[in-house]
């Protein structure tokens, strides 16, 4: 057994992070560890979050992630559970990127795994989660 820092993001973004579409996460504070992250899909969904998400999709004009998203608002997405590893490259602020929240602090991610759906309780910030990942092979969990 490991341990692994997670944080937890509400849906539509931590699927969106474990796909690897999204290269930022938007928080309010500096993560100044680089490494493993694990992402967590927060029990909350909201209605304003997938609007959000879906005009974000609109302006970069991916017609499959709007496909993706339009199903997904229907379908319904994976709540309280790990999603995905990432790798943080460290925390910028005004980070070009078309998911930058520019009201925010970007946390630079890339190498996006999915990994199998455990079910945690998430917490506010980075806490430590213990056991056994099993990465799931990237074409399961995408949108295209």
């Amino acid at each position: 057994m490991s341990a692994y820092p997670v944080t937890c993001i509400r849906q539509p973004w931590a699927s969106l992070v474990a796909m690897g579409v999204m290269d930022v996460l938007n928080r309010f504070w500096t993560y100044r560890r680089k490494g493993t992250l694990l992402i967590a899909a927060s029990r909350v969904l909201l209605a304003d979050e997938m609007r959000a998400a879906i005009d974000c999709i609109q302006s970069i004009g991916s017609a499959a992630l709007l496909d993706w998203a339009h199903r997904a608002a229907m379908d319904g997405l994976p709540k309280g559970c790990l999603m995905a590893r990432v790798k943080v490259h460290g925390s910028r602020i005004f980070y070009d990127s078309p998911w930058a929240d520019h009201g925010q602090i970007q946390w630079l991610v890339s190498d996006a795994r999915p990994v199998e759906q455990i079910p945690v309780i998430g917490r506010t910030g980075v806490w430590q989660w213990r056991g056994s990942l099993k990465f799931l092979p990237r074409s399961e969990f995408a949108c295209v």
